[in-house]
């Protein structure tokens, strides 16, 4: 989605990345990443969100280590264009 811009994104879309924001900010404090924070911080944001959508957040990431998660995805190898061959 980096290469969207915001404003082509549907309402769903900016939706699941207003909750993928959130839960990263709600880790980086050291907060839970519970269902109810997720929704308030999009709703403090300005943004709107279903509310199934914090709550499948919340549950997909239960007992993850979310800090090795963000490790392993900015690492070589985790899924991103490799090296020449």
């Amino acid at each position: 989605m980096a290469a969207v811009a915001g404003n082509m994104l549907s309402g769903a879309e900016r939706g699941e990345l207003a909750c993928i924001y959130a839960a990263m900010i709600l880790h980086d404090g050291g907060a839970g990443i519970e269902a109810e924070a997720i929704a308030a911080m999009v709703k403090a944001a300005g943004g709107s969100v279903d509310a199934h959508v914090p709550l499948l957040f919340a549950r997909a990431l239960r007992g993850k280590d979310v800090g090795k998660m963000l490790e392993t995805l900015g690492s070589p190898g985790a899924g991103g264009a490799g090296g020449a061959a």
